[in-house]
């Protein structure tokens, strides 16, 4: 069977991605998922796109055989049982642990000659990546992405952009093919950049170049490159709250082994957060009560996420987080959201809507805005140059202080009735305000 493949791979000479040792070619590739994840979506979408071979397993289920498959990948990782995510992979003697890690190898073309050595290549198709060319100069809404563009947040948005008479171009970044910088057909009525703060570094610097491009030619950008530095990474978010006298977490910055354990006395008593400083969706997010386990972790290179580094950070044990979402220097709407018991990390929109509270009532729940609170996030979309994000924050039930800790460029809107307003319509209304279209 499928699962019976883990013990076969337990016995098989396996390295980690990234490792010195040699890589043992496997005649398969093995995404080890769970039905119902996005993650693992995102890395079936990877792999074929890669147009590579390769064999699912499914390890989400609840019959003993499932859980006993879930043993031997963690096994199979090196990882506590507690700590498992999906997806992983395995490509011949590569481990791969999770869907970040994969994109990141694809943004280098490791992937392909990962695949290329396990035999997992189908010969039937090209070689040749098919790239997406520069869209003609027009007048349309380019909106930048990467990936499907059948995420809720592109869909919800392209639907209102074309209710009130819009054209729309989506571009890929990550496929974009040879276009000439200096050419003056790089020109739209306005660009909205809606690519993932977590891409890997070497596709990170290539939108910022993109972006910087269409600035100097005076395109209007909806979040352009300025504020991306802001929101790709956790340490600069830390930072810019502190910049406009907000409080966030304890934390404190870490790239290695020695790093953490130095780190652990600075800390104090209590339990603590391994944070990759760039992720998404809680991607990575541990938790620690333990510091030997801690510092365990913090030996693991794929712990840091593709930047090479992360926060130790104080956790709180809050009932509720609290997410502020700003469009064009005001506040559009604010939400509640309870959290589930061992929960480490806030979720997105989508998912957390979906959730119930005991009582049965949603997860999410409208609230309104303090001034002070108000006037502090406008203060951090400015400094972040940013036109359109949310911000969270959590109160700390010992002092009764706000603690601010996500910046967010790209998140989901709540639901129309759950907050009174049609956030999407409204960004959507901003994007033609801003556009040189006729």
């Amino acid at each position: 069977s499928g699962l019976s493949a883990l013990s076969s791979q337990i016995s098989s000479p396996i390295h980690k991605a990234g490792s010195s040792s040699a890589v043992q070619a496997a005649p398969m590739v093995t995404l080890y998922a769970k039905s119902g994840c996005p993650f693992c979506e995102d890395a079936r979408e990877t792999l074929r796109a890669e147009h590579v071979t390769f064999h699912e397993v499914e390890v989400g289920g609840s019959t003993p055989e499932h859980e006993r498959a879930r043993e031997q990948l963690a096994e199979l990782f090196g990882i506590p049982f507690a700590e498992l995510t999906v997806p992983k992979v395995a490509i011949g003697g590569v481990l791969i642990a999770s869907s970040e890690e994969l994109r990141d190898l694809r943004a280098t073309s490791a992937l392909r000659e990962l695949a290329r050595r396990a035999g997992a290549i189908d010969p039937s198709v090209s070689s040749v990546v098919v790239r997406q060319p520069m869209p003609e100069a027009c007048d349309a809404v380019c909106i930048l992405h990467t990936g499907p563009t059948t995420t809720v947040w592109l869909d919800e948005l392209h639907q209102r952009l074309v209710s009130l008479g819009a054209t729309v171009r989506f571009l890929d970044v990550e496929r974009l093919g040879p276009f000439d910088p200096a050419s003056p057909s790089l020109n739209f009525g306005v660009v909205v950049n809606r690519v993932s703060d977590a891409v890997p570094p070497p596709l990170a610097r290539f939108l910022s170049s993109v972006l910087s491009i269409f600035q100097m030619r005076n395109v209007p950008l909806i979040n352009g490159a300025q504020s991306c530095l802001a929101t790709s990474s956790k340490v600069v978010q830390h930072a810019l709250f502190e910049s406009q006298g907000l409080r966030t977490p304890r934390s404190m910055t870490v790239r290695c082994a020695a790093d953490v354990e130095a780190a652990i006395p600075l800390m104090g008593e209590g339990t603590v957060l391994f944070k990759p400083n760039a992720g998404s969706f809680g991607k990575g997010i541990v938790k620690f009560d333990d510091r030997n386990a801690l510092l365990e972790h913090g030996k693991r290179p794929s712990s840091y996420g593709n930047d090479g580094i992360a926060l130790v950070q104080r956790f709180l044990a809050v009932q509720k987080t609290y997410r502020v979402f700003l469009l064009r220097n005001r506040v559009q709407c604010a939400v509640a959201v309870s959290i589930d018991e061992g929960q480490t990390s806030g979720q997105c929109m989508a998912s957390a809507q979906k959730r119930r509270r005991v009582d049965g009532a949603s997860a999410v729940e409208s609230m309104e805005v303090e001034d002070d609170v108000q006037g502090a996030c406008v203060r951090v979309l400015q400094a972040a140059q940013a036109d359109v994000a949310s911000i969270e924050y959590l109160v700390d039930p010992e002092s009764g202080d706000r603690l601010y800790y996500d910046f967010n460029l790209l998140s989901t809107y709540p639901d129309a009735k759950a907050v009174g307003r049609d956030c999407w319509l409204e960004l959507a209304a901003y994007i033609l305000e801003r556009s040189k279209r006729p």
